[in-house]
């Protein structure tokens, strides 16, 4: 009777607030089917649509070899967001995706949306699987705060990025393992002989840029399916959750399906990966780890960016330092015209963890002065205009989609130029007063080199759609210098506008990037075992027919990471996707509450029944404390 007591006057209160959120100005909508629930802001219900769809159409594919089909999803689009990236989490079990799009190259070259619903999608079969036996026994006991836990601590890291990036490879025609970009630093380590072991690779290393767990961790999820069989890390994952006590789970779970203990089985993988790389003279001139990147080469001076491990990015004149930068060049390029060097910086917002922006920033040489152009927008590869009195900007709207911004020096936007519906446009630089040079995707997230007459707002194609990956334009002149995959390397290319001429500039041992012509020569920067150097070559450069380029045996061949495994392309099938005719519905962020998602008898009074559910978009929480003293029985509301 006293519990029923305490129940019935426990204390109702306001709890912190949480930055876990999107802009409260938000109107959000869902959509379902049998299998998942998209939440979005209202002027997504397009990409929310297509988004069920594919989901539905690679549930099968991606549930693969666990064959342990998941329970209903939900997924949220963040619309807000600055970066590319998507997560798979628990408490409350859901998947978040921010809504962006493949302007840069490191996410690989499919459209966003398909990439995101195979990679996190698997993290949700990964998950669900792993929630068996004896974890299965814990999660009925505490939850998914504990699911959560110890998923991740039975299996290490690199096995769920790993499989998820495996997955994304053999189910696409562009996934990260067909790009020779994504395997770059590894391929540069163990190419000069250097072979890092499995605990530096773990740990990380003061003194070196080591490839990340999604890097090693597909070449490991690769080479055991290649040497064990389709089912070896699934039987793996087995074993772990019938041992989840156990730290050493993984590594005994390996050697118990394999015969073959993890670490000898970590150094032949690496072993034969260095002997099928290994390229001569790849030994560099210098030997502390550091980048040099978009060179800009003038009259009065060799400017470049470097960073080293233990530095923001600078610009350099002649090697000498003259700002610090806290930017992200592999997310938004840079340019300079005279003395004024313009760049994006990404900013999160004060008060709302999914939201961020990025604004153009102007650094005077000659004064050493930085000038904030804009405010709280999202604009990516500014470039001067060819008289040097504007600003063009590839921008991202508030609604959804990228287009090209033309922009005073002062940051006032003066005009967008219109886009087709289906396409993005991912990057321009200027061929003369009136004619850019772009790369635009298709709503297939092919890439097309264009040239857009901004007279006339009118196009021509130069470059068919294409999954090769494209990116830094550098017009100079009648010619078009950028940098693409060509036999499993990043190399340099030259197209004559004027002739329609496509020429391959340089292959190189590794990768070449950022090219930048000066005179007779190329610019660009090499990756090397210790990083990326500035180096030149003098042209001309060697034509190439054209339709060599865009076929994918040609430019995801021996040397990138795909050939590992030598699975063939899987093109999406668009005529095979079944439309959800569901209709788009208000969402309701309360009836979510009255289930919770994570439980516990303990507290540090001693026993004590914990109860917590929070809503999907992090809006609304609800906690329930019910203990043996008037401390410890409590009901905590969380409204924000």
């Amino acid at each position: 009777m006293k519990y029923l007591l305490l129940l019935l006057t426990s204390t109702v209160c306001l709890a912190q607030i949480t930055p876990f959120q999107s802009s409260p100005d938000l109107i959000w909508k869902n959509i379902e089917s049998n299998n998942f629930e998209v939440i979005f802001p209202d002027f997504l219900e397009s990409k929310a649509k297509q988004t069920i769809e594919l989901l539905e159409y690679y549930r099968l594919p991606v549930t693969g070899e666990y064959k342990k089909l998941p329970g209903k999803l939900k997924l949220v689009i963040r619309p807000d967001m600055n970066v590319p990236n998507g997560f798979v989490t628990l408490a409350p079990r859901r998947s978040e995706w921010f809504n962006y799009s493949s302007i840069t190259p490191i996410v690989g070259s499919l459209e966003w949306m398909q990439s995101l619903a195979i990679h996190e999608y698997r993290h949700i079969v990964q998950y669900d699987f792993l929630n068996q036996n004896y974890i299965n026994w814990g999660y009925k006991l505490f939850g998914e705060g504990f699911l959560g836990l110890i998923i991740n601590y039975v299996m290490p890291t690199w096995y769920f990025e790993g499989d998820a990036v495996f997955a994304e490879t053999i189910l696409s025609d562009g996934g990260r393992g067909r790009s020779p970009r994504f395997a770059e630093r590894l391929r540069a380590i163990l190419s000069s002989g250097k072979i890092p072991s499995y605990d530096q690779l773990l740990i990380g290393d003061y003194t070196d840029n080591l490839p990340s767990f999604y890097v090693y961790g597909y070449f490991l999820i690769t080479a055991g399916k290649k040497r064990f069989g389709a089912d070896i890390w699934k039987n793996i994952a087995q074993y772990a959750t019938n041992h989840p006590w156990n730290i050493y789970a993984f590594y005994n779970g390996f050697y118990d399906n394999t015969g073959v203990r993890f670490e000898t089985f970590f150094d032949e993988t690496f072993a034969k990966l260095a002997s099928e790389w290994k390229i001569a003279g790849t030994v560099t001139d210098h030997q502390e780890y550091h980048e040099e990147t978009f060179p800009f080469i003038t009259d009065k001076g060799n400017y470049y960016l470097r960073k080293n491990l233990n530095s923001y990015w600078m610009l350099t004149k002649d090697g000498k330092k003259l700002t610090e930068l806290n930017i992200i060049p592999s997310i938004s390029q840079v340019d300079l015209k005279d003395d004024s060097f313009l760049y994006s910086q990404q900013l999160p917002d004060q008060r709302y963890l999914f939201k961020g922006s990025s604004d153009l920033f102007l650094y005077d040489i000659k004064k050493e002065k930085h000038q904030r152009l804009t405010e709280n927008k999202r604009y990516y590869h500014p470039k001067f205009t060819p008289n040097k009195k504007q600003i063009s900007a590839i921008k991202f709207d508030d609604k959804d989609g990228f287009r090209l911004a033309l922009l005073s020096l002062d940051g006032t936007e003066l005009k967008t130029f219109k886009k087709d519906k289906n396409e993005n446009i991912a990057e321009a630089s200027w061929l003369d007063k009136n004619k850019v040079a772009m790369i635009t995707l298709n709503k297939e997230g092919k890439k097309l080199l264009q040239v857009l007459d901004t007279s006339n707002e009118t196009r021509e194609t130069l470059l068919a759609p294409t999954r090769n990956n494209l990116y830094n334009l550098k017009p100079y002149k009648n010619f078009i210098y950028f940098e693409a995959d060509f036999k499993g390397k990043v190399s340099l290319f030259e197209y004559d506008y004027i002739k329609r001429k496509l020429s391959l500039c340089l292959e190189p041992a590794i990768g070449a990037h950022t090219p930048f012509k000066y005179k007779n020569k190329l610019f660009y920067s090499e990756v090397n075992s210790n990083g990326q150097k500035i180096k030149a070559i003098v042209t001309p450069c060697d034509e190439m027919p054209l339709d060599l380029f865009s076929v994918e045996a040609n430019y995801s061949s021996k040397g990138s990471s795909d050939f590992f495994h030598k699975k063939p392309p899987v093109t999406l099938n668009r005529k095979k996707i079944k439309k959800v005719n569901s209709p788009f519905k208000d969402y309701r962020d309360n009836h979510e509450l009255l289930s919770p998602h994570s439980w516990q008898f303990f507290s540090d009074r001693g026993f004590e029944l914990n109860a917590t559910s929070s809503n999907t978009l992090g809006t609304k929480s609800l906690n329930l404390y019910l203990g043996s003293s008037y401390e410890t029985s409590s009901l905590s509301l969380i409204h924000i």
